[in-house]
């Protein structure tokens, strides 16, 4: 084993504690960022390897960030501030300085230098020369930010670019500004003296630019903010050095400053916790599937079952938890096909959306059968009811859809993987969880209101459920059934919303517990609509039974033949008895004299063929009044 080291570094001390041969060492960064490690293995001769502190954040950068974040900007110093701001930028090339908390201090201070160039007054203070420099300065901000890791930079790109943004139409709307031209590696940015009513083009030069094949596209700052290709073309110039200019018919940025695609990422678990939820979400998922089509089956194959109410209901419920279990495992986590990676998060939220919409009709169905005395549904009001829960879903979808369609990719932080749904906190909780929530307290309330019903039925005998068309046993049995799937929703997802809000480091007992009620919400249902319910368990005897009485007929008949040939060949043999054709397993299903007569007929020692074959006639026509309750 590698013994204790202490390391003394510009990013904090660390203290390594004995670690096992072959294994690696992980401490939490002094100086942060929230939930980054410094890394170090133990070699196999017991010395230790060069540490990994890279994501470790430098207590003097991180001052210097706030410093220049914490300046008044004003018209004397807005040139030296940006300069500065730049320089810290450039010198934060670690990961571990290249968090979250930066980005915002360098945000903040764009914000301040955006809402100075908007005041009329200040751009004619400053000369040519400084408006020059403070936007070369705020390009390479551009420039070097746009490097940092994409998960960190769109928690913060709205502002940024939007800053950016007012910055420069500020500066192109201004009277005095002529010409102003700036070059840096790998950007170039030229303006011309125009009003923003017919502006033209920006062009730009300097390094070459070859394999162009997107459009052009400008930052739409409306809203929620978005990139557009709406009235912007290129032109690639191959006879000057590969200039490329990008026209557009209004003013705004252009995606050749900064490429930020990516939506807010997630630490993702370790990798034995990693392993510990796909076996267990993969494991409940196939169960769930079985409990889910062996469900539907009893419900559509006895009639008995297939016309009641609930039954439609519950049909429907498993259908959309189908599909969506299906979607959840063919592409959870194909984050690297874009089209197919939306399409999979937009099938599972509206899926999700769905199951809980008939979960909500269910609860109104109970409340309607049990409190208003509703008869039995017409298929009108089904129709209506099947729209409802089928087509309401499609409002936050599309929601999402309008808004931001990457919204559907969710990244880890750091990595390239991550899973196909709503992964931005403010999102996820806006298209998914109030509706949910809004269900979950609907079904709550109708919970209550049925359960205390039923304790007024029970002890003072209330008139108004005895009216009800369902009697209080079946009553019981769909508010067991409700109960236990009103509980599985509910407390699947509002563990979810831990699982957002819990800080890395802390237990993953609550995602274990999301994976598995998610997981094996399908076979909980079979259990509780199935297994539990006495119709159903009566239901599959009684076709059981019916099988294994055609299999005995079959075998009876073969016996009575095999008998009647063997009968004329020893006319006075008494070896044959009829308890060897199988009918005992008959006999539990006679009538009281019946079984008197087949016990006797059992003691006897001489075979009568007639009263074999009534015997067969009585079990067969008792049992199949005795099993066809379908």
């Amino acid at each position: 084993a590698c013994e204790n080291s202490t390391i003394v570094t510009n990013r904090g001390t660390f203290q390594w504690p004995v670690t096992p041969v072959g294994s690696l060492a992980f401490l939490t960064c002094p100086h942060g960022p929230i939930g980054a490690r410094a890394i170090r293995q133990c070699r196999r001769n017991g010395v230790w390897d060069t540490h990994d502190i890279s994501n470790c954040a430098d207590p003097k950068i991180t001052a210097e960030f706030v410093s220049i974040a914490d300046t008044n900007v004003t018209a004397e110093n807005v040139v030296q501030v940006a300069q500065n701001l730049s320089e810290v930028v450039m010198t934060a090339s670690q990961p571990g300085d290249q968090n979250e908390y930066n980005l915002r201090n360098v945000s903040s201070l764009l914000v301040q230098t955006a809402n100075l160039f908007s005041s009329p007054n200040v751009i004619t203070v400053l000369s040519t020369k400084e408006v020059s420099m403070a936007t070369k300065s705020t390009v390479e901000i551009l420039d070097n930010v746009q490097e940092w890791p994409s998960p960190v930079v769109a928690t913060q790109s709205n502002n940024i670019i939007q800053s950016f943004e007012r910055i420069v139409e500020a500066l192109i709307s201004q009277e005095n500004f002529t010409n102003l031209i700036i070059i840096e590696t790998g950007i170039a940015f030229q303006g011309l003296r125009v009003q923003k009513t017919n502006f033209s083009s920006i062009t730009f030069s300097g390094s070459p630019l070859t394999g162009i094949t997107d459009d052009p596209v400008s930052y739409d700052i409306s809203g929620r903010g978005n990139w557009s290709t709406d009235g912007c073309t290129t032109t690639v110039d191959s006879d000057t050095n590969g200039t490329v200019t990008c026209s557009c018919n209004h003013l705004t940025n252009f995606a050749c400053l900064v490429d930020i695609s990516t939506r807010t990422g997630n630490l993702p678990p370790p990798r034995p916790v990693t392993v510990t939820l796909e076996i267990v979400s993969y494991i409940g998922v196939c169960l769930s599937l079985l409990g889910l089509v062996l469900t539907i089956l009893t419900l559509l194959i006895f009639k008995s079952l297939r016309q009641r109410d609930t039954s439609k209901f519950h049909i429907q419920l498993c259908l959309s938890l189908i599909f969506m279990l299906i979607v959840f495992v063919v592409g959870i986590d194909r984050v690297s096909v874009r089209a197919g990676c939306i399409t999979v998060g937009v099938l599972i939220h509206y899926f999700a959306l769905v199951s809980w919409m008939w979960m909500g009709a269910e609860a109104v169905l109970m409340f309607q059968k049990l409190v208003i005395v509703f008869t039995n549904l017409t298929w009108k009001y089904f129709l209506i009811v099947s729209i409802t829960c089928w087509g309401l879903p499609l409002l936050p979808v599309a929601i999402v859809l309008s808004v931001d369609v990457d919204h559907y990719i969710t990244f880890y932080e750091h990595t390239e993987e991550g899973f196909c749904f709503l992964g931005q906190l403010n999102m996820f909780l806006t298209a998914f969880f109030v509706p949910v929530m809004i269900i979950l307290i609907l079904n709550s309330i109708i919970y209550i209101l049925v359960l205390c019903l039923l304790i007024l039925h029970t002890l003072k005998k209330n008139k108004r459920l005895q009216k009800s068309t369902m009697k209080l046993s079946q009553a019981i049995k769909m508010l067991l059934s409700f109960t236990g799937i009103m509980l599985l929703f509910g407390l699947t997802w509002i563990f979810a919303v831990f699982t957002f809000t819990s800080e890395p480091g802390v237990s993953y007992t609550v995602q274990f517990f999301f994976a598995f009620f998610n997981a094996f919400q399908g076979f909980f249902i079979f259990v509780f609509f199935i297994v539990l319910s006495n119709d159903s368990r009566t239901a599959w005897k009684s076709l059981l039974c019916r099988c294994m009485m055609n299999n005995e007929q079959q075998t009876s008949k073969y016996n009575l033949s095999s008998l009647n040939s063997k009968k004329k060949r020893f006319p006075n043999s008494n070896t044959y008895s009829s308890s060897e054709t199988g009918n005992e397993r008959c006999l539990p299903s006679l009538s009281k004299e019946d079984n008197v007569s087949a016990s006797q007929e059992k003691k006897s020692d001489d075979l009568d063929l007639v009263q074999l074959k009534g015997t067969h006639e009585k079990c067969d026509s008792t049992s199949t009044h005795e099993c066809s309750s379908l």
